[in-house]
């Protein structure tokens, strides 16, 4: 097994907008059984380099402000949507790290394997993560644990 199911050259991208514009284009690319190391780190910079409030917006849209909440961390439901418009409150450090890192796995799994599958993923109990949800794993600032749970999920070959 080369590259699970999508081939030596199968790339898939997603274009990031704001304000109906694109920002910028993530690729997505697999060779010899990974993730390319390039695409992870564009993806990181591509959301580092996006303004928190998109990136809450963008979450909100896919996830609901509810699990957006959840996985940042708050118990305030509607604390997201204040989040996502852009005169908004700004989250404090905490919560933007999680949005941050929640936006990277979404862009990941949602781009190779649909927005069902990777809403979820998000939501579902996960091996990798010791049985935990993708979402607790951002909210508990797990990064490491999650992404390696991103790269299981994007290399995973369905049973034949």
């Amino acid at each position: 097994m080369c590259c699970g199911r999508f081939g030596a050259s199968r790339l898939r991208s997603v274009t990031v907008t704001f304000a109906n514009r694109p920002l910028v284009t993530v690729a997505f690319g697999w060779h010899s059984g990974g993730m390319d190391s390039v695409t992870v780190t564009g993806t990181h910079a591509a959301t580092a380099r996006m303004d928190i409030h998109e990136v809450a917006r963008q979450l909100n849209s896919h996830l609901g402000p509810t699990l957006v909440a959840a996985l940042a961390g708050t118990p305030d439901r509607k604390l997201p949507i204040r989040w996502a418009k852009s005169d908004g409150p700004t989250p404090g450090p905490a919560y933007s790290r999680r949005l941050q890192l929640a936006h990277r796995a979404w862009t990941h799994t949602a781009g190779a394997e649909g927005e069902h599958v990777a809403r979820s993923w998000f939501i579902g109990a996960n091996p990798v993560l010791q049985e935990a949800t993708p979402l607790t794993a951002i909210r508990n600032d797990r990064g490491e644990d999650l992404m390696l749970a991103v790269k299981v999920l994007l290399e995973d070959t369905p049973d034949t």
